[in-house]
């Protein structure tokens, strides 16, 4: 498998991930250690099970990562202030713009880890490795 072909994939899978985006929005005016929300990134992947097995896979890679707090923490804030709580009507078309310029960014700056076959970008891994502690 090429790079491109990885990188592909790692587009197309942060894509389906974004479209899926709008349960997380009442959740991310909680703690960042809340289980609802690491419960509801679970629920962003098509098949859930390839993200559990990529997220342990990552965690076993980076174990100083395997802290749910640090990770909601790493992937979802600082949030711009507008998310952060009944403010906004429905945040979630803003999120999902602030996701995948999250993912963008990493691309940017090659922060990229290589899990299963995959190239994910430092973001999608940690959403991964997030849903494999749900």
């Amino acid at each position: 498998m090429t790079t491109v072909d990885r990188l592909r994939r790692c587009l197309v899978a942060g894509a389906a991930a974004l479209l899926a985006v709008r349960p997380l929005a009442p959740a991310l005016a909680r703690a960042p250690g809340d289980e609802s929300l690491s419960i509801q990134v679970l629920a962003l992947f098509s098949a859930p099970q390839d993200a559990i097995a990529a997220g342990r896979a990552y965690l076993a890679q980076f174990p100083a990562e395997a802290d749910r707090p640090h990770l909601l923490a790493n992937v979802f804030g600082p949030l711009p202030p507008q998310w952060s709580g009944a403010d906004a009507a429905d945040p979630s078309a803003g999120i999902a713009a602030w996701l995948a310029r999250r993912i963008a960014e990493d691309l940017d700056r090659a922060d990229v880890v290589f899990v299963r076959g995959w190239m994910l970008s430092r973001t999608e891994a940690r959403l991964c490795a997030i849903a494999s502690l749900a």
